[in-house]
């Protein structure tokens, strides 16, 4: 039987995107996605893995955004291949023992993140970029009152993190440890670059601070480093924190510059820029990207080589991506070609002086843009790809089962 003959697609508690729907569809997949049905991520009772089990039996293949330990669990039960893929780096729940069923085929988007699960022992875990939804885009429309309601020189849609561990931390730790944190915050933040990850720069005693004293989860179900979630929780946020506020507020001193964001009423420091309200994933969102002249991307540090989502949903209505150095995007695009980056605040300043002023060059890189995700890293195409390397994993494992 071929795993693609009735696919069964799974929102989440947390989740609930339908761009993998999309791409599934365009390819002409029988896919199947029951209404109200809503799976956990990170936590299950027996009752809700036997009516899981119940319904799965009548697929041949289970699909989630991110990893499920509660699909995991059921597919493992009944013998059904569930692919996952994952679009959040570090995903804590594929550190646990439901990640190392061998029924689980999981895609993560960061070669640094595939490395740490091989690491660990997880041998169905593949890398895969992520992808446009070009299936959808190319459906939307988008009218001139909508470029003049979200048009700007410069956009950011995303969270400044302002209330996170890093506060809290502050608020509570001793002075000298404190200090110490917040050396380390200024010194990883606004310098992008192969060089400057934030994993292994938290010294020990702020690190044992928060083990101890603020950090109380008990880990003992997942099967991953406490220093490293440590760093993932602490310093993680506080540089995004610290990496957008000066970003936007840089920019706006000269630019009109936009932040959709939750919770605008509480974005403080950020100068001339206009906070606005978030806007909806299914549509706003990308009527705000194909209206600003720069869209930017400011990659969450947990990200360590890999290309966040923004950049692809950005490039899928053909908007221009301005981003920080991410190690894989010379990999993936031809840099002040498809997308430009920028190494440090200067650089960042240069660049956007630049397009600003070149408006054909920047409707060029946004246009190359479109064009290589239109060409390589569409959700049908991926999604495709993806489906035939679980097949031919999926008959192995069946043979060395018989």
């Amino acid at each position: 039987m071929k795993i693609t003959d009735k696919i069964l697609y799974l929102h989440s508690t947390k989740i609930v995107k339908e761009d993998i729907i999309w791409g599934l569809l365009e390819k002409e997949y029988t896919v199947e996605c029951p209404m109200g049905v809503l799976v956990d991520l990170s936590s299950y009772g027996e009752e809700d893995i036997l009516n899981l089990c119940n319904r799965v039996q009548g697929y041949s293949l289970v699909v989630t955004q991110n990893f499920s330990v509660t699909v995991a669990e059921a597919c493992h039960r009944c013998n059904r291949p569930y692919v996952s893929w994952v679009y959040d780096s570090p995903q804590k729940e594929l550190y646990r023992k439901e990640a190392f069923y061998d029924t689980n085929y999981i895609f993560v988007f960061d070669r640094c993140q595939l490395k740490r699960l091989q690491e660990i022992g997880i041998s169905n875990v593949f890398y895969q970029p992520l992808a446009a939804n070009i299936a959808q885009t190319s459906a939307l429309q988008i009218l001139d009152e909508d470029i003049l309601r979200y048009g700007a020189d410069v956009s950011f849609v995303g969270r400044l993190y302002h209330r996170n561990y890093y506060s809290k931390f502050m608020e509570h730790a001793p002075k000298e440890v404190s200090e110490k944190l917040s050396h380390v915050v200024r010194e990883l933040s606004c310098r992008w670059g192969k060089e400057n990850s934030i994993f292994g720069t938290l010294p020990e005693d702020v690190s044992s601070y928060v083990d101890e004293v603020m950090y109380k989860e008990n880990l003992s179900e997942y099967k991953i480093d406490r220093k490293y979630l440590i760093e993932v929780l602490m310093l993680a946020p506080s540089v995004a924190n610290v990496e957008r506020t000066s970003v936007l507020r840089l920019l706006a001193e000269k630019y009109h510059t936009r932040l959709y964001t939750t919770e605008p009423e509480k974005c403080t420091g950020l100068g001339k820029t206009e906070v606005c309200p978030e806007v909806n994933y299914q549509d706003e969102m990308y009527k705000v990207f194909f209206s600003s002249k720069i869209n930017l991307n400011l990659t969450m540090r947990s990200i360590e080589t890999g290309i966040p989502q923004r950049v692809f949903d950005i490039m899928a209505v053909g908007g221009f991506v301005m981003s920080n150095y991410q190690e894989e995007m010379e990999e993936l695009f031809v840099p002040d070609k498809e997308i430009v980056f920028f190494r440090d605040l200067d650089e960042l300043q240069r660049k956007a002086e630049y397009y600003l002023t070149h408006e054909r060059e920047r409707l060029s890189v946004a246009i190359a843009g479109y064009q290589k995700v239109c060409k390589k890293y569409n959700y049908g195409d991926s999604l495709e790809k993806m489906l035939e390397k679980v097949q031919i994993l999926e008959e192995e494992r069946c043979k060395k089962g018989e």
